[in-house]
C-alpha cells in the first residue's frame, strides 16, 4: 500500500523537527521509512498510517538518527560517480578546453605581476562568491544541502594544493617571470573541479527537488 502525499509530508516534517536539517540526508531518509511503513500496511496491520509511524519510530528513531550518518557517506559517493560522469561529458570536455584556453591568454597577454594574482586567487575568488550566493539563498528558501555544504570541504583540500604548488614555484622563480605552463595546468585543473563539483550538486538538487516536489 503506497503513502499519500500528506503521510509523506507528515515524515518529512517529522524528521525536520528532529533536527536533520539537510534537505538531501532528509529525504533520503524520508525514503526509507516511507518504505518500512507501507512494508508493515502490507502485512495486513488494522491500524492506521499515524500509529504504525508512531510505533515505528518508537522503536526505530534512535537507531534511524544515528544511521543518518551514513548518508553522508552516500553522498560522497553520490558526489564522486556524478563528478566522474560530468568530466567524461561534452560539457565537462569543452569547459576544461575553454579554462585551459582562458588561463593560457592570462599568461601570454597580461604582465606576469597580474597573471600570477588571478591565477592564484581566481579559484578562492570563485569559492567565495559562490558561497555568498549559497548563503543568501540558504536563508531565504531556508534550504541546506549537505552536497554543496561539503563542496567546501573538497574545495579547501584543491586551494591547499594549488597554494602549496605556488610556493614552491615562488621559492624558486621571480614575480617578474611569466607563469609556467604547469601553474596554468594545475589552476585549470583545480577550477574546472570545483566547476564539476558545482554543477554536479545542483543537478542533485534539482533531482530531489524534482523527486520529493510534493514534499518540500
Amino acid at each position: 500500500m503506497a503513502l499519500t502525499e500528506d503521510e509523506i509530508c507528515f515524515i518529512e516534517t517529522y524528521l525536520k523537527n528532529s533536527g536533520v536539517v539537510f534537505v538531501d540526508i532528509r529525504l533520503e531518509m524520508v525514503d526509507y521509512v516511507a518504505s518500512e511503513i507501507e512494508a508493515r500496511l502490507q502485512e495486513n496491520d488494522a491500524r492506521d498510517f499515524y500509529l504504525i509511524f508512531k510505533d515505528y519510530m518508537v522503536e526505530n528513531k534512535r537507531h534511524l538518527l544515528q544511521r543518518s550518518d551514513g548518508y553522508y557517506k552516500i553522498a560522497d559517493k553520490s558526489n564522486i560517480k556524478a563528478l566522474i560522469k560530468m568530466a567524461t561529458s561534452f560539457f565537462g570536455i569543452v569547459s576544461f578546453i575553454g579554462l585551459g584556453l582562458l588561463f593560457i591568454s592570462v599568461r601570454n597577454y597580461l604582465e606576469p605581476d597580474f597573471a600570477h594574482t588571478i591565477l592564484k586567487y581566481a579559484p578562492m575568488t570563485l569559492f567565495f562568491v559562490l558561497g555568498v550566493i549559497y548563503f543568501v539563498f540558504s536563508r531565504i528558501e531556508k534550504e541546506r544541502f549537505s552536497l554543496l555544504e561539503r563542496l567546501g570541504f573538497y574545495f579547501v583540500i584543491l586551494f591547499h594544493v594549488l597554494n602549496t604548488i605556488y610556493t614552491s614555484y615562488n621559492s624558486s622563480q621571480t614575480i617578474e617571470n611569466s607563469p609556467t605552463l604547469l601553474i596554468v595546468f594545475f589552476t585549470t585543473v583545480i577550477l574546472w573541479l570545483f566547476l564539476l563539483l558545482v554543477v554536479s550538486a545542483f543537478k542533485l538538487r534539482s533531482f530531489y527537488l524534482l523527486k520529493y516536489k510534493h514534499v518540500i
